[in-house]
């Protein structure tokens, strides 16, 4: 008897934990959103983590790595570019389609909306591709400010942890970490607001 209640505590404890959200709010209240029309995004990576090492402590040990400078200097842009050309867009994009029966439009470089929402990428895990793959995985939080207060955040949220998928290419397994990361973060917001 012992061992059945001890096996089904420890089942019931797997579940609560395999069922936490994906989405937290840390402060606020998501319904401040309601009624928006539009709302400026904007994505910033302060202070963020690649693995164990900063950012920058990472650029300068995979530069350091690489057989030349040119080929550094590219992997360097590519780093960089992904991000304007991949990553933001993919998130946007399926931001948009989990919001649009809300009627709520995220666009970048609005300046007359009433909120900004800053997407923070604080954690980022470029993963890799061999015989034991690993997917990329990237840590958000999310932060809504009325734009006559930006010092003031009115919502914030945290993504905790968001797995891409395992492929050769690490713009693409990052690629894929953000729209599960815009899929997971709309859906909560057609849910809540």
């Amino acid at each position: 008897m012992k061992k059945a209640i001890l096996l089904i505590s420890v089942a019931f404890c797997v579940l609560l934990i395999g069922c936490r959200p994906a989405v937290h709010v840390v402060q606020g209240d998501p319904a401040v959103m309601k009624g928006e029309e539009t709302i400026e995004i904007r994505f910033t990576y302060d202070n963020m983590y690649v693995g164990d090492l900063t950012e920058e402590e990472y650029i300068k040990d995979r530069k350091e790595r690489a057989e030349d400078e040119e080929s550094a200097e590219q992997w360097h842009a590519n780093w960089l570019n992904d991000r304007t050309e991949r990553f933001e867009p993919r998130f946007i994009e399926l931001l948009n389609r989990y919001t649009e029966d809300q009627g709520l439009v995220f666009e970048e470089g609005w300046d007359d909306t009433r909120y900004i929402m800053v997407v923070n990428t604080y954690y980022t895990e470029p993963g890799f591709y061999h015989y034991r793959s690993r997917p990329a995985e990237i840590r958000l939080n999310i932060t809504l400010f009325k734009r006559a207060e930006p010092e003031n955040p009115v919502v914030e949220f945290d993504i905790p942890t968001v797995e891409g998928l395992a492929t050769p290419d690490t713009g693409t397994r990052l690629h894929t970490a953000y729209g599960t990361a815009a899929r997971l973060f709309g859906r909560y917001l057609n849910r809540n607001l």
